[in-house]
């Protein structure tokens, strides 16, 4: 048997498994004083209970889900019929709460102004940051965000509820928004609302939409339904261009880049040393969730969807160093010391969905 022995092994799986962010979950924030609950979670309609609600407030949840799209879940933030949109994030950051779509449908100019600064603040917030989007109305506004949806059509009436304000026609476009596919956008044929009797029209719908705005018209059968699936995003550079505006791009790449901040805050962040080996297990698991994410139609398919070193970075370190990066190799910079850093870059195709169309039908004489 020999001599006593200490054995031991250190391994790594080599790999890490992504934590995949949640999508199409909806957020309404409700004054009411039916009951004290300030916040009620629901996966389907079945389980909202009437009595805990106003008529109104109640009506407001139903019309989250009488839409083709739904969400997977529904958020409802109960403050005082006194209160303020403030109560409402008090509640919300106070319980860390995630969401990917908001609405206030009783919020006041005021109150809607408020929403843009407080999301904005927790999407550039580089600590906890938030992939949020808010949905408002405020007309006659430019407000270039891409993640503000500004739905400005006015005195829409229904056949059943006459004239409602436009605040009140939010939790559709809220259940829609949460529950359209990544791969489909919410100009489809089959989301209409053909309860709309009449509504308000721009003098100029055209204008209206290059400004970031989502309005109501009339399709070829006369059915109301939605102009174009934008959010409020306008000034178009060549770094962020007209794609930026289209929300199912937005979504896609929200749900990429938040998927990567909560896999690398859960499996990499304290755990890691930010070695050349685990930077490449790191980036292995990005870009296996890419492909995945690919083949589930969101990304273009036939493209290389990956993610990889930051060399940019690197030689900017390198430069800060007092050296010169060509003096350097690809190895070399791959693998120089970063310290409590990992930067990398994602190289992704995502094609938009369709929208326009156009072609030629060429009467001919001759045989083909």
């Amino acid at each position: 048997m020999g001599r006593p022995q200490i054995k031991y092994e250190n391994v790594t799986e080599g790999s890490i498994s992504t934590v995949e962010a949640v999508k199409g979950v909806g957020l309404m924030i409700l004054k009411d004083d039916t009951i004290a609950t300030e916040i009620k979670n629901y996966k389907n309609f079945a389980q909202v209970l009437e009595a805990e609600y106003t008529a109104n407030n109640f009506q407001r949840i139903l019309d989250v889900y009488s839409n083709i799209h739904q969400p997977s879940e529904l958020i409802i933030i109960r403050i005082p019929s006194t209160g303020s949109f403030t109560d409402a994030t008090k509640i919300i950051e106070e319980n860390a709460i995630n969401f990917n779509y908001g609405v206030f449908p009783e919020a006041t100019k005021t109150e809607n102004t408020q929403a843009i600064s407080w999301v904005q603040s927790h999407r550039e917030d580089t600590y906890n940051l938030k992939f949020w989007h808010w949905i408002v109305h405020i007309p006659n506004t430019i407000i270039d965000k891409i993640y503000i949806h500004n739905l400005t059509t006015t005195n829409i009436e229904l056949e059943d509820r006459g004239v409602i304000s436009t605040g009140d026609f939010l939790p559709r476009l809220l259940g829609l928004r949460c529950g359209v596919p990544f791969t489909q956008s919410l100009i489809k044929f089959s989301v209409q609302f053909k309860d709309v009797k009449s509504f308000d029209l721009p003098v100029d719908p055209d204008l209206a939409i290059d400004n970031g705005e989502i309005i109501l018209i009339r399709n070829r059968q006369c059915i109301p339904v939605i102009a174009d699936d934008i959010n409020t995003f306008i000034t178009f550079v060549p770094t962020q261009d007209y794609r930026m505006s289209r929300s199912d791009i937005i979504d896609r790449i929200d749900h990429i880049n938040e998927t990567l901040v909560l896999t690398y805050e859960k499996r990499v962040r304290g755990v890691m040393t930010t070695g050349y080996n685990n930077k490449a297990i790191v980036s292995q698991a990005f870009t296996s969730f890419l492909k995945r994410f690919a083949r589930e139609g969101n990304l273009e398919q036939t493209f290389n969807n990956r993610t990889v070193i930051d060399l940019d970075r690197h030689k900017d370190i390198v430069v800060a160093l007092g050296e010169d990066p060509n003096a350097y190799s690809e190895i070399q910079l791959l693998t120089i010391d970063t310290g409590v850093s990992m930067y990398f870059k994602n190289i992704i195709r995502c094609p938009g969905v369709a929208k326009d169309l156009e072609f030629i039908t060429f009467l001919t004489t001759t045989t083909e």
